[in-house]
């Protein structure tokens, strides 16, 4: 298992997440996200895509929200601090 906070030096990996909606009524995935990080010591870059499922999606508007992007950018950081 790649631990990638056991960096010696102060070089820290970089990471990006992003999100993706709008895939049209028609589509089964009502909204994507990801995340990208690159080590710049080990050379490891690691990519993965998250398929939001519409009932977490409903869980968030249900809460009164109408712009999900803060919650569907954190998504693959959690998923991904939570395998790695």
């Amino acid at each position: 298992m790649m631990h990638l906070d056991a960096c010696p030096c102060k070089m820290r990996p970089a990471l990006w997440s992003f999100s993706l909606t709008g895939h049209g009524r028609s589509s089964q995935i009502p909204a994507g996200a990801g995340i990208v990080v690159v080590d710049p010591v080990s050379g490891v870059r690691i990519s993965h895509e998250v398929h939001v499922p519409q009932c977490l999606v409903n869980h968030w508007r249900g809460l009164g929200k109408s712009q999900l992007i803060a919650e569907l950018e954190l998504l693959p950081v959690i998923i991904f601090f939570e395998h790695y």
